[in-house]
């Protein structure tokens, strides 16, 4: 019985190694998206909040699965808080 469990144990390792499991990271965070006219060199940085939250965030945050409302970035810092998941530029 003994020589079973170390014979499973040994195929399960054996399985694990070849099909290269690998610890699941997260994707690294979107940049955010900018929009400038070209011509006066400025840039504006845009980040999205929800219709409910009090958060700012990057593109592509879980949060913002069941709404998505884009905003500059300087506006949503006047009202709302960065993300702490996806952390968006401050």
């Amino acid at each position: 019985m003994k020589t079973r469990v170390v014979l499973v144990f040994l195929l399960a390792l054996s399985c694990m190694s070849s099909l290269g499991c690998k610890k699941e990271t997260a994707p690294a965070p979107a940049p955010p998206a900018k929009t400038g006219d070209g011509q006066s060199g400025t840039v504006t940085v845009t980040v999205y909040v929800t219709r409910t939250g009090a958060k700012y965030h990057r593109s592509g945050c879980r949060y913002l699965s069941k709404s998505q409302i884009p905003m500059p970035l300087e506006q949503a810092k006047q009202r709302y808080g960065p993300c702490s998941v996806c952390n968006p530029p401050q």
